[in-house]
């Protein structure tokens, strides 16, 4: 578990080292304040390879196919240097519980400039207008240098061969799951692919029964292909129709609420960031998700991270009354010039606000 975070030079994050995470963690503030962003610093800290830069793709931000060259190749990343200064360092540290430390530092390695080799009778990069020989770019690749919890130190690079993109594979810090709003497409395969190993392991009937009790209408999750080349999807039978029906069809939330269930319930010593969790779940279901989310994260060793806007969704955290309210911490975010800022309370503050009717979000 992720005792405390330091970051430097990442999104609107100049300089933020905070400590005292507990297992479960609710970030808030207002638009602009730098929780999605805060979440990603989470992610990209605990994977610590380049493939997890596909957090753009969240944003709406889609990669060049083959950039032209060294300042295109550099805005794929601008984005996630601290005021766009692709001149800095961004750099994490990690401290888990019993004080082992990892660290990642991402910046343009210039010491590994490469020319991309271009093949003379058939260039692979379209040509700028007024060039008659092949254009040959050279492209300063993005740099991971890592010191892992076990004190070894790497270095992995993003850069760029004739056919696109060379990203280096390397094993993560943490295993770590980011539930974004809106979901990217790939965890809705996820999603199913999770169900379906618990149906083959005979455990789905535990999931069933949950999105049973919070949603009488349901009863049974079911997987189908619906046709020859579509993809295995989840469905459902419902009360009062004869035919399963795919499930995001039937509600996005009760999809949303069922993904975040079978997160928390498929891995194991995980990070798990959850952005704008209340978005689209009903305000009474609120309640007992709280306490699913807490109970199956505690049983599988997991650590949560979410973001909210509501009120009510504060409100209705009732384990902040019992013996629970030690495993929660609030973060609140802020930002001023273009600087975020975050201050963290334990959870006996958070309830104390609440009831008084402070405003904490």
């Amino acid at each position: 578990m992720i005792k405390s975070l330091e970051i430097k030079n990442f999104r609107l994050f100049k300089e933020l080292n905070i400590t005292g995470f507990k297992p479960i963690n609710v970030i808030v503030g207002d638009n602009a304040a730098g929780k999605t962003a805060f979440l990603e610093a989470i992610l990209v800290a605990s994977m610590a390879t380049p493939s997890v830069l596909n957090i753009n793709l969240i944003r709406g931000i889609r990669y060049f196919a083959l950039p032209y060259d060294e300042e295109q190749f550099q805005k794929q990343f601008s984005s996630l240097f601290f005021n766009f200064d692709v001149e800095k360092t961004i750099s994490f540290k990690i401290i888990q519980q019993g004080n082992k430390e990892a660290s990642l530092e991402i910046y343009f390695d210039r010491s590994q400039n490469k020319i991309i080799e271009m093949p003379v009778d058939q260039p692979l990069i379209p040509q700028p207008q007024g060039f008659s020989r092949p254009f040959i770019p050279s492209v300063t690749p993005l740099a991971f240098h890592r010191k892992s919890f076990e004190g070894e130190e790497n270095t992995l690079y993003i850069s760029m061969t004739q056919n696109g993109f060379s990203i280096d594979g390397g094993k993560n810090f943490l295993e770590a799951e980011m539930f974004s709003a809106p979901p990217l497409e790939s965890y809705f395969q996820k999603v199913t692919s999770w169900y379906s190993k618990l149906s083959e392991d005979g455990k789905e009937q535990t999931i069933d029964n949950i999105m049973k009790k919070l949603y009488p209408d349901i009863v049974k999750l079911s997987i189908i292909i619906p046709s020859l080349y579509a993809p295995a999807t989840l469905y459902a039978s419902v009360v009062n129709h004869d035919k399963k029906i795919p499930l995001s069809i039937v509600s996005s939330g009760i999809y949303k609420v069922l993904s975040l269930i079978l997160t928390v319930k498929t891995l194991k010593s995980s990070i798990i960031l959850i952005d704008e969790i209340d978005n689209g779940i009903y305000y009474e279901k609120f309640s007992l998700l709280w306490k699913l989310l807490h109970d199956l994260s505690i049983e599988n060793n997991n650590q949560i991270f979410l973001s909210t806007h509501s009120r009510e969704f504060l409100k209705s955290n009732t384990l902040l009354k019992d013996n629970f309210k030690k495993d929660f911490s609030l973060i609140q975010l802020s930002h001023k010039n273009g600087i975020g800022k975050a201050y963290i309370s334990e959870s006996r503050d958070i309830f104390k606000a609440i009831e008084s009717g402070i405003e904490v979000r």
